[in-house]
């Protein structure tokens, strides 16, 4: 008797949940109910379902602030190009000998933070932010100032801080959307998903049919992946907490209790196996 593995699909971020239901949509895509009426029921509903939650969650990843969001992230970008660029230059001009110390003082300060506009950008505006904060030491104004400066730093935090803000605003209302519509899509779909897998199970049971055992230790493998991932997430947060404090999964408003478990109902018909395509077909007819 096989059974599918259970884990907490509330761990699953917004992203995870709605590709684990899209893989399952695509396993039930290549099985044929073959005139079983309830199984037909079971798989137009969770389709209808996946839609749903696949709609609402690229709702909640739009905004109309997206591109202020990147315009602002590109003029970062070139600001701090620049100020990186002028130190380095004068640090390589050994004609000036005031400027250039001046250049290597600040550029072991910039040296520090390893900034590199691909990088993610919630970690770029982290090691700005501590750059500007170092900076603005008193023992950094006089290098500033020698360089003249003062000026393209402030600019920088300005775009540093005017992204960081809109971020903030656009993740506020993404979590509005993700406590509203996708939150009632996740728990609607997680309800079928559950029902249908007790249903799969159940005829696994009283059938001994050879489908339904290959289909659930199938999909098996794919749940062990995500259970591998949601691990691997878990020990790298206790692993480096304090790296992660900050970090949002996009899942913290959707940790209420999902149930959604079906009954478990006695099945009769029989399932056989189309080996010329590889589709596993219920059959809805007794023999």
């Amino acid at each position: 008797m096989s059974e599918f593995t259970k884990f907490d699909k509330t761990r699953l971020t917004n992203a995870l949940h709605v590709e684990f239901m899209f893989l399952f949509k695509e396993k039930l895509s290549a099985t044929d109910p073959a005139g079983n009426e309830e199984l037909e029921n079971f798989f137009s509903a969770f389709s209808e379902a996946y839609d749903e939650e696949n709609r609402c969650y690229k709702v909640s990843q739009g905004s109309d602030l997206t591109p202020t969001i990147n315009q602002i992230d590109d003029d970062r970008d070139h600001v701090y190009s620049c100020f990186r660029n002028i130190v380095n230059a004068w640090a390589n001009n050994s004609v000036h000998a005031e400027e250039q110390a001046s250049a290597l003082k600040l550029r072991s300060v910039i040296n520090l933070y390893k900034i590199d506009n691909n990088q993610q950008k919630d970690e770029q505006t982290s090691r700005i932010r501590n750059l500007i904060e170092d900076l603005q030491n008193a023992e950094m104004q006089p290098h500033l100032t020698k360089l003249h400066l003062e000026a393209l730093m402030l600019t920088l935090e300005d775009k540093n801080l005017e992204f960081a803000s809109l971020i903030e605003q656009r993740n506020t209302e993404n979590g509005l959307k993700q406590k509203g519509a996708l939150r009632q899509a996740r728990l609607n779909i997680d309800a079928i998903y559950d029902e249908l897998l007790d249903y799969m199970e159940a005829a696994e049971r009283f059938t001994h049919a050879v489908a339904y055992t290959n289909f659930i230790d199938s999909w098996n493998n794919t749940i062990n992946y995500y259970v591998n991932i949601l691990d691997r997430k878990s020990y790298n947060y206790s692993d480096n907490n304090d790296d992660n404090n900050n970090q949002d999964d996009n899942n913290e408003d959707e940790t209420d209790d999902q149930n959604g478990n079906g009954g478990t109902t006695s099945v009769d018909n029989q399932i056989v196996t189309d080996l010329d395509n590889g589709t596993v077909v219920f059959d809805g007819s007794n023999q």
